[in-house]
């Protein structure tokens, strides 16, 4: 129902603005999962400091990693892909984006995790960007 919804558009929307609604909501549903992504590490800190076998406060500093990540690489990497096909940038970015994630949850080490939260970062800061 609610997707049906989103691919009507608004009660009285003309046909062909119909389309965009959707594509609305994918790009939305996309931003909201990596703006969700760059803070769920923070609340589980403890079970990864216990699997990692490191501090809290040292398993904290991947969601700065990631932070600092994204904000150095959303204006620098936006600029640059901001002129390639929309489509491809996006997808490509959102299938980076979410291997990273996988390599971040297989991480054996504090080292490898946060560089595979500094790679999905800047994965992230391509998509919402562009």
């Amino acid at each position: 129902m609610i997707a049906r919804a989103v691919a009507d558009g608004p009660p009285g929307a003309p046909v062909r603005d119909r389309g965009r609604w959707t594509t609305v909501a994918v790009l939305g549903i996309g931003t909201f999962a990596i703006g969700t992504d760059m803070f769920v590490v923070a609340g589980v800190l403890a079970g990864l400091a216990d699997d990692l076998g490191v501090t809290v406060g040292a398993a904290g500093l991947t969601v700065t990693v990631f932070a600092l990540a994204y904000a150095t690489g959303a204006p620098l990497l936006g600029a640059l892909f901001g002129t390639r096909p929309l489509r491809r940038t996006l997808i490509g970015s959102v299938v980076l984006f979410g291997l990273f994630n996988v390599m971040s949850a297989v991480a054996p080490t504090l080292g490898v995790l946060f560089v595979a939260r500094v790679l999905s970062a800047l994965a992230a800061s391509v998509y919402v960007p562009v």
